[in-house]
């Protein structure tokens, strides 16, 4: 019974962690903001990242309150990479119903371009702008 409780645990820990990751295959119904349980949420930030860099990435995700966020490997998304003309990690990519509307790119320092007051305060104003 233990066993199977360990690994249970350990699927679902998993689940949890890879949920955030999306592949390029992925992208477009990412960037929609839809989910497989009819949810929809129109703004939609999808972080570029690289295994090489991960100490530079986006790491107040847990504080982006109402939001769909996503990680895309850069090196498994050669086709983003040039449609978004993407050469520096991380980049902050952000849709609104599937249109990209807001970007950060990193430097050649290759750290986040964008802090979590900096990009809660863009998408603020952005919410305001695409309200009715």
């Amino acid at each position: 019974m233990k066993s199977i409780l360990t690994l249970i645990l350990l699927l679902i820990s998993t689940t949890v962690l890879s949920q955030e990751f999306i592949t390029e295959e992925e992208f477009d119904v990412a960037i929609t903001g839809t989910s497989a349980f009819g949810d929809n949420e129109s703004i939609v930030v999808i972080e570029v990242w690289a295994e090489f860099n991960k100490d530079n990435a986006f790491h107040d995700w847990k504080n982006l309150k109402g939001l769909k966020y996503h990680r895309l490997d850069l090196a498994n998304a050669p086709g983003i990479k040039k449609k978004y003309r993407i050469r520096m990690v991380p980049t902050i990519l952000v849709f609104v119903d599937g249109s990209k509307e807001l970007e950060y790119k990193a430097g050649l320092d290759l750290v986040c371009p964008v802090t979590l007051e900096e990009l809660n305060n863009d998408i603020e104003e952005l919410k305001q702008s695409t309200q009715f």
